[in-house]
């Protein structure tokens, strides 16, 4: 079985992303940015286990990671379909450990 499901977390996180590019670069950019993640999502869903375990970000939280340009794609490792819980940008000040993480019991954001 394959497909991805997105969390409320990561469906706030691609608005994010895609405000922020059609900011910075007009809606065409963004369309593209969103078809990326599109794509890695697909192929996550296909593929789980390509994804690396990250215990620094995790916590021994069961979540595995792929990287997709500046971001992260951060999903439940095991879940079918695949669970996308994040989409984080990869910054020091954006670490996976300062929130509870939501995404894992899709709880809204506000």
């Amino acid at each position: 079985m394959s497909g991805y499901r997105l969390t409320a977390s990561a469906k706030w996180d691609l608005a994010e992303v895609r405000s922020y590019y059609r900011q910075q670069a007009g809606p065409k950019v963004a369309r593209q940015m969103l078809e990326e993640f599109a794509e890695a999502f697909g192929f996550l869903g296909k593929n789980p286990e390509a994804g690396h375990e990250r215990q620094d970000l995790a916590h021994g939280r069961p979540l595995l990671f792929w990287p997709l340009r500046e971001y992260l794609i951060i999903y439940l490792a095991g879940s079918q379909p695949l669970r996308v819980v994040h989409d984080r940008a990869w910054a020091p000040g954006c670490a996976v450990n300062d929130s509870p993480l939501p995404g894992l019991i899709e709880s809204a954001r506000p």
